[in-house]
């Protein structure tokens, strides 16, 4: 697409000269520019804030980051690889009725829970923890997935984005280690924000 709309600013630029032929140059420069970040293949990782969610009612997730809307960040001494692995221990157990998130306390008792009770359970002990930077998303592992899936990312200083799925992953890895079409996020959430990483095009139109 981008080769095909310079060849075409070229085209124009290179004719006859006319206000008209100038400012369809300048448009089709406006989207290409435009349409940088949402060409096939990238994600939109950190997303754009949004009032509501489908997840809003869910008061385990909303609780949780009231909750931890009252934590400090700060340096700790636990390890994000520790406490990874105590949520990948967690048995996983698929839920019989309906899509009920249960609390990391639940979740800690039980010793199981499916991906979206590992990621809380993750997010609350992170953020506990001293952890800032931490998102919980939900979207499509794959795109083939019928169903949602839920994980972590985590941004650290240098701005490398980990992703933290203790349903899926044995442990940490960088979000440029996977194929682009994997880890797809659609909603977000921290103590500050909810997301939307759908394009507001498609989201609004």
């Amino acid at each position: 697409m981008r080769r095909c709309c310079l060849y075409c600013a070229w085209r124009l630029w290179v004719g006859k000269e006319s206000v008209i032929k100038k400012s369809l140059v300048l448009f089709l420069i406006f989207l290409l520019r435009g349409a940088g970040g949402f060409c096939a293949g990238e994600a939109d990782v950190y997303g754009h804030s949004v009032k509501t969610t489908p997840y809003d009612q869910k008061s385990a997730l909303i609780d949780e980051l009231s909750r931890s809307s009252q934590l400090p960040t700060r340096s700790t001494s636990e390890s994000i690889a520790g406490l990874f692995r105590q949520a990948r221990n967690f048995s996983y157990r698929k839920e019989n009725h309906g899509d009920v998130w249960q609390s990391p306390q639940v979740t800690e008792k039980m010793q199981a829970g499916d991906c979206e009770d590992k990621a809380l359970w993750l997010y609350a002990r992170l953020r506990a923890a001293g952890y800032g930077d931490i998102k919980l998303v939900v979207g499509k592992y794959r795109p083939s997935d019928t169903s949602n899936h839920v994980w972590l990312m985590y941004t650290e200083a240098n701005r490398d984005v980990l992703i933290l799925d203790p349903t899926i992953q044995n442990k940490a890895w960088s979000l440029s280690a996977f194929q682009p079409k994997l880890y797809r996020p659609f909603f977000s959430f921290d103590d500050k924000h909810h997301y939307s990483h759908i394009p507001a095009s498609r989201l609004y139109s």
